[in-house]
């Protein structure tokens, strides 16, 4: 965003309201329903509440959410 508002010639999300806000909304969904999970204190976190077993079924289950959910949210801008 700061890039954004600095450089605003130089634009790196639509300027269309509604596909910003997809994109914004995409970015989100990775940035804290997918790339959280691979952080290796998460994982450990899950490991040591549940077992150390369950702490990669548990991020791929949940990665897998959220690849669905970005999936949902881009079906119809696909190219």
């Amino acid at each position: 965003m700061y890039l954004e508002e600095k450089y605003p010639q130089n634009a790196l999300l639509p300027v269309d309201p509604r596909l910003r806000a997809i994109n914004l909304q995409a970015a989100g969904i990775i940035s804290s329903s997918i790339q959280p999970l691979y952080m290796l204190s998460v994982l450990k976190s899950i490991q040591e509440k549940v077992g150390p077993e369950e702490g990669l079924s548990w991020a791929k289950c949940n990665i897998e959410k959220g690849l669905l959910a970005l999936e949902n949210l881009l079906k119809d801008f696909a190219r």
